[in-house]
């Protein structure tokens, strides 16, 4: 039996016998080996350094010039100042009435306008002084000057009866200038009476006239704001209110025709800043035809109230057409010797509160009478004729002013007491364009056209002015529009 014996050589280890075994190792497959590196590093100190520095660049440079000439002072021209007044005098005239022509001309009236142009006409200005707001002040009469540049408004208190203790003002705006302020008039004039009427003059353009509550006449230079003459407190000049003042030119005479609520139409001369009173015609009654009076108008001596006039003057002639306040409608001749009413036109049932006449030079061939009444209605009269070629009634209240229009020969421009504006053709009796206010229905006592653009200038009893920007619709005429009321007019004389 052999002996179990154990030895261990280097690689060899020998058990149980003499047989040679070998030891085997297996490698972890999952398990990874850690390799680790230790290093260091060493860096130098950060250095730092605070400096200011100041360079400055300098160049010289030479330039060299010519020697400088000593010029003559500049002297003014010399010029005849006679010859040079002589034409200036002699061409202003064609000049104004090129740019008439220019303005009244339908030349472009079938070509295309301009994509934004103005169909409908809209409020440009919103005129309102703070001082008349403040006030409480109404709108009384409204005109433009001759270049249609300037509008002047007259305000006063709404209530009559406190005239002789109420304050007024006559406030004047450059609309079109680029500083126009709408609570700012350009002037504001202190008034001793309210302006019930005003007119600028046909050749001064600062020249106004005015007619006041407290019956006088005066003329306002506004270039100055000063009061140049009044007419004379005398027994035979105006006791009531002024209601129209009208300017008439006769060769250099500068002349003014002004109707009273008295009853008369006074005709007074301008010169050297003094008024004189140069005729009084009173407006009897018995001088009307007794199938022409107003049913209101009873008695032989009553003198009719003047509320509203308009002149008209030709080469022979000078014309004033009178509304009264009982409706009467007459024409005056202030050329004759002896001035008085020489026709008689069919009356209104009410007031005649507007009278407008038409102008040869920029509308029809034949004077036209419009007048326009308390009653509602608007009559359209040849001057020559007491029955009118139309009667109008565009709105269903009173009418408080009318006006015709120089763009439209055929149109007239009435108001009436709820604030409307309407634009009537008279020849269908139909409304071309009604300008409205949409923030109050105060009545509107005035509604006064440019002559020169196509503006108006509209006045309201709370004090508030508009200056409208008429659209093409209303301003664009028809081309037969002119020469159907002058074939009318031709028809009704040659039957």
């Amino acid at each position: 039996f052999p002996m179990s014996t154990t030895s261990t050589t280097k690689g060899t280890t020998y058990s149980f016998g003499d047989a040679e075994t070998h030891t085997v190792s297996i490698a972890s497959s999952w398990r990874g080996k850690t390799v680790a590196t230790e290093m260091g590093t060493q860096t130098l100190d950060v250095v730092t350094k605070d400096q200011e520095t100041q360079s400055t660049t300098s160049a010289s440079v030479q330039t060299q010039t010519d020697n400088t000439e000593e010029h003559q002072p500049l002297k003014a021209p010399q010029y005849d100042e006679e010859h040079l007044r002589e034409f200036l005098l002699a061409s202003e005239p064609l000049f104004h009435s090129i740019l008439e022509e220019n303005n009244r001309s339908t030349a472009f009236i079938d070509e295309e306008g301009e994509e934004d142009e103005l169909t409908a006409s809209v409020v440009s200005k919103r005129l309102k002084d703070r001082a008349v707001g403040e006030e409480e002040l109404a709108c009384t009469c409204a005109a433009w000057n001759r270049l249609g540049s300037v509008v002047a408004i007259g305000y006063a208190q709404p209530a009559e009866e406190h005239w002789w203790t109420a304050s007024a003002k006559l406030c004047l705006w450059s609309v079109f200038t680029r500083h126009c302020d709408e609570n700012q008039a350009s002037m504001s004039i202190n008034l001793q009476s309210c302006a019930m009427s005003l007119q600028f003059h046909p050749k001064e353009v600062a020249l106004l006239a005015a007619g006041m509550m407290n019956g006088d006449v005066s003329v306002i230079d506004t270039s100055s704001g000063t009061v140049c003459a009044t007419s004379p407190f005398a027994v035979d000049s105006h006791s009531e209110s002024v209601t129209s003042v009208q300017w008439i030119m006769r060769g250099r005479r500068s002349l003014i025709c002004s109707g009273s609520t008295d009853g008369h139409v006074m005709l007074w001369e301008y010169k050297d800043e003094k008024l004189t009173q140069l005729q009084r015609i009173p407006m009897e009654i018995s001088q009307i035809p007794s199938y022409l009076r107003a049913s209101r108008a009873v008695g032989s001596n009553v003198l009719l109230g003047v509320l509203s006039m308009e002149t008209y003057m030709d080469l022979h002639t000078v014309y004033a057409f009178v509304g009264t306040e009982v409706g009467v409608v007459a024409r005056v001749n202030l050329a004759s010797t002896v001035a008085s009413i020489d026709l008689a036109y069919k009356p209104h049932n009410g007031p005649v509160q507007g009278v407008a006449v038409t102008d040869p030079t920029k509308h029809i061939d034949t004077p036209l009478l419009c007048t326009c009444s308390a009653d509602g209605s608007a009559h359209i009269y040849h001057h020559r004729q007491s029955s009118p070629l139309f009667v109008l009634r565009p709105s269903g209240f009173a009418l408080l002013s009318v006006s015709f229009f120089s763009f439209r020969p055929a149109c007239v421009i009435v108001t009436d007491a709820v604030g409307d504006v309407l634009v009537v053709d008279m020849r269908d009796n139909k409304t071309v364009e009604i300008l409205r206010r949409s923030d109050s229905k105060s009545s509107c006592r005035v509604a006064t056209p440019s002559s020169t653009r196509p503006t108006l200038c509209s006045g309201y009893d709370d004090g508030c002015a508009r200056i409208w920007q008429l659209g093409t619709k209303t301003v664009t005429p028809a081309h037969d529009e002119k020469q159907i009321i002058n074939n009318l007019c031709k028809q009704i004389f040659s039957e």
